[in-house]
C-alpha cells in the first residue's frame, strides 16, 4: 500500500493535508482505446481498502459528478485532466512523425536543433545498470537548480530506494533516460521508463542559463528520433495527465482521463472529501484572479531568474 494525501491548498500553497492508505491501480495507456463511460464501471479490486486510481480513461463528453457513491463506496474525482501521447506505431519513421507538424512548426523545431548542435549540445541516452550512477547524478545537478524544485520539490529522487527502483527497470530492460550536455556540463535531462508498453514522462527538468538553447524542446526532439531508431520499441510515449504546449506540441492522441479515489461510504471520510471540494472551489477562484493580475507568472518568472 502507499499515502494518499488529501490536500488542502490554495493555489500552490498546501495548508495542511490528510494521509489516507492507498492500493493503487495505475492503467496501461492501451485502456484509453476503450475509455469508460461510467465509474461505477472501475475494477475494484480491494473492496475493504481504499483504492487509488491516478488515471481513468473516460470518455471525453460522458459527465461525472465530483462525488458520487456506488453500493458501499464513495468514488471521489480529484480532476479531470487531458491525457496527451504519442501513438509511435502510427509512424513508420521518424520523418514521418514530423510530417504530423505544420511546416512552420517543423521548421521552428529543426532550426531549434541545429542551434543547440552547432553550439555543441550533445545527446546521451541511459538504459544499462552500469548506466544509473552517472544518470543519477547529473540529472540531479540539474534537477537541484531548477524552478520545478523550489516551487513544487519535484526533481528527481534522491532516495536509495528510488536509485534501486532505476537499476531494477535497467535489468528488465525498461530504462529509458537522457541527458543534454554542453561543454560536458549536464543541462537538461529526461526520465521516461518503459511501463505497460509506454515511456512514461517522468521526471525532467532543464537549467534556466541555458534556456537560450531551448534545451527541453530539443531533447524530446532528439529523445524521439532515437525511440524511432529502435528495433524494439514501445507502443506509446505517455505524456501522461495535464495540459502544456510541449505536450500538446509533440503529441499525436488526446484523450480525457481523471484521478478518483474510491473509499468506504462513511460520515468522517465523507466530510473530508466535502472540505476539499470547497477548498478547490476557493482555490480556483483566487487563482483566476491572480491569473487576471499576472501575479502568479511574475512570481514564477523571478524564481527562474534566481535559479
Amino acid at each position: 500500500m502507499t499515502h494518499y494525501k488529501l490536500t488542502f491548498q490554495l493555489g500552490d500553497l498546501i495548508l495542511f493535508s490528510k494521509t489516507i492508505r492507498v492500493n493503487t491501480e495505475h492503467p496501461a495507456m492501451s485502456l484509453a482505446e476503450q475509455p469508460l463511460s461510467d465509474l461505477s464501471q472501475l475494477n475494484f479490486t480491494q473492496e475493504d481498502n481504499p483504492q487509488f486510481f491516478p488515471r481513468v480513461f473516460v470518455q471525453q463528453a460522458s459527465p461525472f459528478n465530483k462525488i458520487s457513491k456506488h453500493a458501499n463506496q464513495i468514488i471521489y474525482v480529484r480532476a479531470r485532466l487531458n491525457n496527451y501521447a504519442i501513438n509511435l506505431e502510427r509512424f513508420n519513421s521518424f520523418e514521418q512523425y514530423l510530417a504530423k507538424f505544420s511546416a512552420k512548426s517543423r521548421s521552428t523545431l529543426k532550426r531549434k536543433v541545429k542551434k543547440a548542435v552547432n553550439s555543441g549540445v550533445i545527446m546521451r541516452t541511459f538504459c544499462t545498470p552500469d548506466d544509473v550512477d552517472i544518470f543519477l547524478r547529473d540529472a540531479r545537478f540539474i534537477g537541484n537548480k531548477t524552478y520545478q524544485k523550489k516551487l513544487f520539490d519535484a526533481a528527481i529522487p534522491e532516495t536509495s530506494q528510488f536509485k534501486e527502483a532505476v537499476i531494477k527497470q535497467a535489468q528488465q530492460g525498461c530504462l529509458l533516460a537522457a541527458i543534454l550536455y554542453k561543454e560536458n556540463e549536464p543541462i537538461a535531462y529526461l526520465y521516461c521508463p518503459q511501463k505497460n508498453q509506454s515511456y512514461m514522462y517522468t521526471y525532467l527538468g532543464y537549467l534556466p542559463k541555458y534556456q537560450q538553447y531551448s534545451p527541453g524542446t530539443v531533447l524530446q526532439y532528439l529523445l524521439l528520433e532515437h525511440i524511432f531508431s529502435l528495433t524494439n520499441k514501445a507502443k506509446y510515449f505517455d505524456f501522461t495527465e495535464g495540459d502544456g504546449e510541449h505536450k500538446k506540441l509533440f503529441s499525436s492522441e488526446l484523450v480525457s482521463c481523471c484521478n478518483c479515489l474510491v473509499i468506504n461510504n462513511n460520515s468522517s471520510d465523507y466530510f473530508w472529501l466535502k472540505l476539499q471540494c470547497y477548498f478547490d472551489t476557493f482555490s480556483a477562484f483566487i487563482g483566476k484572479i491572480l491569473s487576471k493580475l499576472r501575479v502568479k507568472q511574475t512570481v514564477k518568472r523571478l524564481i527562474r531568474r534566481s535559479t
